[in-house]
């Protein structure tokens, strides 16, 4: 009994030092990810073949007609139509409007009829309402902003009722958003994204669920336009604060000298933590 009082205490302390401390962060990474929607839609859906995360789940849990399966982040919902196409009943959601568009069309484009998507912010729905509740075999977030706190990770264990998969980077380190920040005096928050799987850890560990847990490392290399790399440079740091002019006319100025005919090649260096679990 004093264990079981204790384990209570360290969640209500986690919970208040585990809460997300910008109220806006929804609108601001929709605004950031709906530039990115054309893009993820011309990605190709993933096989379990050569994706280690869908590889994984097929290992951990039988996929058939009867499973529910609930994909929070959806974003383009390439994961989502890959679970479709085995026979599940999948639900996405995005804080993108954009994602979600691409997410319909690639699915009509798939002729998918086993999978809905809906533009909702995680951090606001109310799952009850949504008849999430209970409601899913199978929960996962795959590189997803969306699980950021303690309140999005509970609701993420509340709609499952046996499995959650979460698939967050760390350690992460990207050559020219990381440049472009310094060139303009941000301070980035890498820290916080590595800090988070620590606090996940946490939360699954006090809850008494028992995570498994495996890390691999990436390497990932992007061709972008000087404009778009700009926009993308400026998304981000607004998520830490409102970019001022000056900041912006460095980035632009950084970006610039680096940029070769006006296109920018980024490389992020990154480790992936995937956290399976029983509800």
């Amino acid at each position: 009994m004093h264990r079981e009082k204790g384990d209570k205490m360290d969640l209500k302390q986690l919970k208040r030092e585990w809460s997300r401390k910008n109220g806006d962060q929804g609108e601001i990474q929709a605004k950031l990810w709906d530039k990115k929607a054309g893009e993820y839609k011309e990605r190709p859906i993933p096989t379990p073949e050569e994706n280690p995360f869908l590889k994984q789940v097929y290992e951990e849990i039988e996929i058939n007609e009867n499973t529910r399966i609930l994909d929070i982040g959806c974003g383009a919902g390439r994961f989502s139509l890959a679970f479709a196409k085995a026979g599940a009943q999948v639900t996405g959601t995005d804080v993108s409007s954009e994602m979600i568009a691409a997410a319909k069309e690639l699915a009509k484009r798939e002729g998918l009829k086993n999978v809905s998507f809906f533009h909702e912010d995680w951090s606001i729905l109310d799952i009850e309402k949504m008849g999430f509740l209970r409601n899913f075999d199978i929960v996962f977030a795959h590189m997803t902003p969306a699980i950021a706190d303690y309140e999005t990770l509970e609701k993420m264990c509340d709609c499952s009722r046996n499995k959650c998969f979460l698939v967050k980077p760390s350690r992460r380190k990207d050559q020219i958003l990381d440049g472009a920040f310094q060139a303009a005096g941000i301070e980035g928050n890498k820290g916080e994204m590595d800090s988070s799987v620590a606090m996940i850890f946490s939360y699954l560990w006090l809850k008494g669920y028992l995570p498994h847990i495996s890390y691999r490392d990436e390497v990932w290399e992007m061709s972008q336009s000087l404009e778009e790399m700009l926009a993308w440079c400026i998304g981000r740091a607004n998520l830490q604060g409102e970019v001022t002019w000056e900041q912006r006319g460095k980035m632009q100025a950084y970006l610039s000298d680096i940029s070769k005919s006006g296109r920018i090649t980024e490389r992020t260096d990154t480790t992936i933590v995937t956290m399976s679990w029983c509800v």
